[in-house]
């Protein structure tokens, strides 16, 4: 969720800007060898580590896993203000490593081996509303190691990958099974486009702007390709991508993808045509969706062999926060969206079962997951060595942007003044600040 959202008219951005109806721009980056810096050892306990990550007012990012060093250990690669970390684990302890990249804070680090050598390489994508060399994305091709450090090789460019888009994760899959791994970009929008009118938004939805939307990249021979349209991968203006999965949803032994989108832009459930690209199938397979969709998990929650599709949403557990901090709904705004092609979405937590015929029931209420607050991302594990998969919700927010008293006075704040920039900070700085707490679900069976 962005604050300018919640903002009134009078300072919203303009929703687009010429600079985005450009093709992403790919930079040139020069090469040299990385060697990740030791910052911290941490004893075996593995205290708690922070780093803080800056992608705008308030952002999510996202944590990378993989073993970089081969070393039969999981490592991890998380975005920080002054270039990413890599916590290594071993049998001892940690070791906090930094990458010295002089960039703003990363939005989402992926793992994959790129280049098919067995080593796990690092891609860095960047995003929110910063210079386009700023957003150029880093790739760093894994070099093997010095001493039991990776070194790395910065080739982005040689790849195609050193585009600009707005990203906030990618995902490396093979969607063609050809033994390679291809690459999916989820993109967002660094601009909200208010949901007024029916045609418009009809319009947005069915005009391609690769500049800003989600895009999927063909691996041929080491060089990235853009698919563009004849993917099928939806690319407009109305992307707000937060989460993105991929998984055989469809049991037919091909990859299919799932899109969290944020604001009112619908979710996308991408199923693998054989042919080189994906058919949007949402409105085949689900009933509804949640509405301000953030992080999304996929796993077979019930042991039925299909998997099943996991969506966070932003409703608070308790009758107090949910009226402190959210208008009721709009009926004619409800059905103004699903006219304009944004389906059936509503705000809470949704767990989609699998019925294994290409249906799926949406029981998140009824599970007991519907309702999380402002939680960011699902991860389903057997945390309890019982057989049943878990679930953990990360949750939190720095501020309620969207408190309804902090609203009436921001409308008060503004009355017969114009706004300055730094009266936005001032504002923001007004709004006040909850602890809530992450979420761990045990699953007991019975989908609850």
């Amino acid at each position: 969720m962005n604050v300018l959202r919640l903002l009134p008219a009078s300072i919203a951005l303009l929703a687009l800007s010429s600079a985005c109806d450009a093709a992403p721009r790919r930079v040139k980056a020069p090469r040299r060898l990385l060697r990740p810096a030791e910052i911290i050892s941490v004893p075996r306990t593995y205290p708690a580590i922070r780093w803080k990550t800056t992608l705008g007012l308030d952002a999510n990012a996202t944590l990378a896993v993989g073993d970089l060093d081969l070393d039969g250990q999981i490592d991890l690669v998380a975005p920080a203000v002054d270039g990413p970390a890599v916590l290594r684990l071993d049998g001892r302890g940690a070791v906090v490593w930094r990458f010295p990249l002089s960039r703003p804070a990363t939005a989402g680090p992926a793992l994959g081996d790129v280049d098919g050598d067995g080593k796990p390489d690092i891609y860095l994508s960047y995003s929110g509303k910063v210079r386009p060399e700023n957003r150029v994305k880093q790739l760093f091709i894994n070099q093997g190691n010095d001493n039991g450090v990776p070194m790395f090789l910065e080739k982005a460019a040689e790849y195609g990958l050193a585009d600009t888009s707005y990203t906030t994760q990618s995902v490396f899959f093979d969607y063609d099974l050809d033994n390679d791994l291809d690459l999916f970009l989820l993109n967002h929008n660094p601009d909200n486009i208010p949901i007024l009118d029916e045609a418009a938004t009809i319009a947005f939805l069915k005009t391609p702007r690769f500049a800003i939307g989600s895009r999927l990249l063909r691996n041929n021979k080491n060089k990235f390709e853009e698919t563009g349209a004849a993917s099928g991968i939806t690319s407009t203006a109305l992307s707000y991508g937060l989460g993105a999965a991929v998984s055989d949803i469809n049991s037919d032994g091909w990859p299919d993808l799932y899109v969290s989108n944020d604001y009112s832009a619908p979710d996308y459930l991408y199923i693998n045509n054989k042919k080189g690209g994906f058919v949007n199938q949402l409105e085949k397979h689900l009933g509804q969706t949640s509405h301000f969709s953030m992080g999304n998990n996929i796993s077979d929650i019930n042991n039925d062999g299909y998997p099943d599709i996991f969506t966070l949403d932003m409703l608070p557990e308790s009758n107090d926060r949910q009226k402190l901090l959210f208008a009721p709904d709009n009926y004619e705004k409800f059905n103004l969206g699903v006219r304009s092609g944004l389906y059936y979405q509503y705000m809470r937590n949704m767990l989609h079962v699998n019925n294994g015929n290409g249906t799926f029931s949406e029981t998140g209420q009824f599970s007991g997951i519907s309702n999380t607050d402002w939680s960011w991302a699902p991860l389903f594990a057997d945390f309890d060595n019982d057989g049943l998969k878990d679930l953990f919700v990360t949750n939190g927010y720095t501020r309620d942007y969207t408190n309804m008293d902090f609203i009436k006075y921001m409308g008060d704040f503004l009355k017969n003044r114009k706004l300055m920039r730094e009266d936005i900070l001032t504002l923001v700085k007004q709004i006040p600040s909850s602890l809530v707490t992450n979420y761990m679900f045990k699953n007991t069976g019975s989908l609850r």
